[in-house]
């Protein structure tokens, strides 16, 4: 008897121990606090911001060109020491030469760094980069 006993005992912790790694894993994945999460690009203040990174773009660039937010291509925010947004933005680009105009498309990855409270904004970007000519 006691050594059926103890097969029962071993069998009840093994199934226990199983099922536990089962529930484990079909659990969804805990949030990272602190890690970058997607966000919405048609939200008002994701959209705000994003304007601020083109008129930024605008003010730093020198090839006397216009820019225009074509489309928000991704955007993520985190949270550090306020919020960072990063953007991949792809931007309509103007250039009037006399007579010709030439419409290309550009892309663009921006860092956004905000402290509300504090009216705190500062732009970084990253990079840009031609895509192709829009003619």
């Amino acid at each position: 008897k006691m050594k059926i006993m103890r097969a029962i005992s071993a069998l009840v912790i093994a199934l226990a121990i199983c099922s536990t790694q089962v529930a484990a894993q079909s659990d969804p994945p805990e949030e990272c606090a602190g890690c970058p999460v997607t966000a919405d690009p048609n939200d008002t203040r994701i959209q705000k911001y994003a304007q601020d990174a083109v008129e930024e773009i605008q003010k730093q660039s020198d090839c006397g060109c216009t820019y225009r937010l074509e489309s928000i291509e991704d955007v993520t925010t985190q949270v550090v020491a306020g919020e960072l947004l990063h953007y991949d933005l792809i931007l309509e680009t103007t250039v009037v030469a006399g007579d010709t105009e030439t419409i290309t498309l550009t892309a663009c990855s921006v860092d956004v760094w905000i402290k509300e409270w504090e009216d705190f904004e500062e732009i970084t970007i990253q990079s840009c980069e031609l895509t192709r000519n829009n003619e």
